[in-house]
């Protein structure tokens, strides 16, 4: 069985992280593959919670390319920090938008970990209450 998979060459690139680390002499850098559209070194992309122009389009290779179309995997240099595997990446317009995108996503992560702390707290608080069970820790205090 054949399929006849198609993707747009001609849009702004949009794909996936493979896998991404931080490089001692080069920063971070995400392995992607391209799933749609062009992806092109000076684009501006949005990756997860990370942003950054593309410095340099890394080949399988380790030949630099100028751009990468659908269906092929490239090393991305120039985030501004380690995306998680997994993450989409989009290119955008400009980089006040990806930076205001990214920050936003960063709240919203940061905020619903708070709020399953806060979770976990509170019924772990109530959960002793009503108990017969409840043991006696005698502490013994010196002070001046």
């Amino acid at each position: 069985e054949l399929l006849e998979l198609k993707a747009y060459t001609d849009v702004p690139g949009q794909g996936i992280v493979i896998e991404s680390r931080l490089d001692k002499g080069r920063g971070p850098v995400a392995s992607v593959l391209v799933q749609n559209g062009t992806l092109r070194a000076g684009d501006i992309v949005l990756v997860g919670h990370e942003y950054g122009r593309v410095r340099a389009l890394i080949d399988e290779q380790a030949n630099q390319v100028k751009s990468a179309g659908p269906a092929i995997p490239v090393e991305i240099l120039g985030l501004n920090g380690v995306p998680e595997a997994g993450d989409e990446f989009v290119v955008v317009a400009d980089e006040k938008k990806a930076r205001d995108i990214a920050e936003f996503r960063r709240d919203r992560h940061k905020d619903s970990l708070q709020a399953m702390q806060q979770k976990d707290l509170v019924e772990n608080m109530f959960s002793g209450i009503g108990k017969d069970q409840k043991g006696i820790f005698n502490v013994i205090l010196k002070a001046d």
